[in-house]
């Protein structure tokens, strides 16, 4: 990647760096980082009350841009833990082969920065746009576990099978019209399974 080629989420990560300024010195706060899954949680911090949580999301973002971006996003800034999501965008530019390196690269740089990190994973979500990606996404989401789980405190959320009908075929309902974006429903069920890690990785306290 070259500086030019990545102009584009600059005026986002340049948000991103303001928003940690401002909430840097909150104890206890899990910082979630990742792609537009994220970024449009606007309810997040309502939703996983009473834990303190900060929405580090930027549109369009892969384990590759989270990995470029890190250094710079949490230079000043050590939260409690550190929730991952990416995948779905990874998948449809690059092999699985790549997203898997890129990730090992950005869990690689959140180790060396906090030596011991509390870092979790949300696994890649289904849905119907990319419907055509379900059966790299069901073996990727498998290795990205086994990644995850071998780090260092690292935990795997895993929010895929809820999204799914009895058939196991994206629910419709859960996203917006472009079916791509999860609408409230899908964050109910994101809600549901991330409130229930924080209540397991911090024994209940926020």
């Amino acid at each position: 990647m070259n500086e030019p080629e990545l102009g584009i989420w600059r005026q986002e990560i340049s948000a991103l760096k303001q928003k940690v300024k401002t909430q840097k010195h909150t104890p206890n706060l899990t910082a979630f980082y990742g792609s537009s899954s994220i970024r449009l949680w606007e309810t997040m911090s309502k939703d996983l009350a009473p834990y303190k949580v900060i929405n580090l999301g930027f549109g369009g973002s892969t384990f590759g841009l989270c990995s470029y971006f890190f250094d710079e996003v949490f230079e000043h800034f050590t939260p409690r833990e550190i929730v991952l999501y990416g995948g779905d965008n990874d998948l449809s530019k690059i092999s699985p082969r790549e997203t898997v390196t890129n990730l090992k690269a950005l869990i690689s740089k959140i180790i060396k920065k906090y030596e011991n990190p509390a870092l979790s994973l949300i696994s890649i979500k289904p849905s119907p746009e990319r419907a055509y990606l379900e059966e790299q996404i069901l073996l990727l989401n498998e290795e990205l576990k086994r990644i995850i789980e071998a780090a260092p405190n690292g935990r795997y959320i895993d929010i895929h099978p809820q999204m799914l009908d009895p058939k196991g075929d994206p629910i419709p309902e859960l996203f917006m019209d472009d079916q791509l974006h999860m609408n409230s429903q899908g964050y109910k069920i994101w809600k549901e399974v991330v409130t229930d890690h924080l209540k397991q990785r911090f024994n209940g306290k926020g």
